[in-house]
Order: C-alpha cells, then structure tokens, then sequence
C-alpha cells in the first residue's frame, strides 16, 4: 500500500534521492502490457485482497484483485494507487502511469500517488514532468522535507543546478530551524546527507 505521510518523513533521505525505497521501485524495462484478468467477487473483497498481497510484496499477484476492484469503483484512489504502484513495480510502466494519473485525478490533495508518480517519472527520465508532481506536493505541502530532496535530486539530474542547490539549501533550512533536541540520531544523518548533496550541485554548477 502506498505510504503515508509520516512514513514519507521517516524514510532516509538517500533511500528516497536514490529510488531505493519501497515505494519508488520502477522498472525501466519494458514488458508487454496486456489487460490484467478479471476477478470473480465484491468490492470490499478484491480490494482489501489486492492491498494485502501488495503489502506482502506479491506485486504481481494483487494486480487482478486491484484491477477488477478498479472497474467496480473507478474513482477509488487508493485502489487505483496501489494498483499503478503494483504496476511499476513489475515493469509496467506505461499502465502504472496511467492508473496513477487516475488516481491524483479521483483525490488532488492525496499526496502518495504523486510521490510514486513523480519517481516513476524521474526514474524513468521523464525529468520535466518529474519536477512538476514534485512541485504539485510542495505545493500542498511547502515543507515536506521528502519531496523537497526528490525536487532537488531531480534538478540535478536534469542539469539545473541553481534549482538543485536552492532546493538543498531549503531543506537544511528546515531542519536548522527544529529544535536540535528533538532529532534523532536519523535526522542528523538525513541532515549530512542533504548537505552532500547541496555540495555536489554547487560542484556541478
């Protein structure tokens, strides 16, 4: 299942820059991209099955189950989510996208499938439209310190790196203004780690 908020914020910082976290795999492989089959069953049924294999990890086995809740309720959100995550995570790119886009379509403010969709984009070196899902976070949420990191990573990637350092030096910023007692020994790291990468644009530039 796509992760809250607060999980977003208790990821590593490299983990998320990187792509490595659990809810930003995408393959860049294309694979054929046929119609999931259909599933006998409600709802309520299909979809709380989808989620679980999901979280399991049985990616591609919650797909059926995910896509066949999908046409009983095609504005659901978070069925259309996980099902887009599902498929990036096993090389359907083009299909996850889609059902991603959907998915931002049926709740604006719902900032998790604008992560994966942002990352899928990034991974995939759609840089452009990357920055934009980025933006559109940001936009709901000025100091989320995760989709700050991916906006400035992606910059660089995408060879701005004025936009890069800017985006870090933010980030620091933040986290300079929480009180120093309350970081944990994680949060220093993820504060290091952003000065890092702040470093390596400025290099670039």
């Amino acid at each position: 299942m796509l992760l809250n908020d607060r999980e977003q914020r208790n990821l590593p910082v490299r983990i998320i820059v990187l792509l490595c976290s659990l809810f930003m795999l995408v393959s860049c492989a294309s694979v054929n991209e046929e119609a999931p089959r259909k599933l006998k069953g409600d709802f309520f049924e299909l979809k709380a099955a989808g989620i679980r294999h999901f979280i399991d990890g049985r990616y591609e086995k919650s797909i059926p189950y995910l896509y066949t809740a999908s046409l009983h309720r095609p504005d659901d959100s978070e069925t259309l989510g996980a099902l887009g995550d599902a498929m990036l995570r096993t090389g359907r790119n083009e299909e996850g996208i889609k059902f991603l886009q959907r998915s931002i379509e049926a709740s604006p403010y719902d900032t998790r499938p604008k992560f994966a969709l942002g990352n899928a984009y990034k991974v995939l070196g759609r840089y452009e439209e990357a920055i934009q899902e980025f933006l559109s976070i940001l936009a709901i949420r000025p100091d989320n310190l995760i989709a700050i990191g991916n906006l400035g990573d992606t910059y660089f990637k995408n060879g701005n790196y004025e936009a890069c350092v800017k985006q870090f030096s933010r980030f620091i910023e933040l986290v300079d203004a929480k009180d120093p007692a309350s970081l944990s020994e994680q949060d220093k790291r993820f504060y290091e780690l952003a000065k890092e990468q702040k470093a390596g644009c400025q290099k670039a530039m």
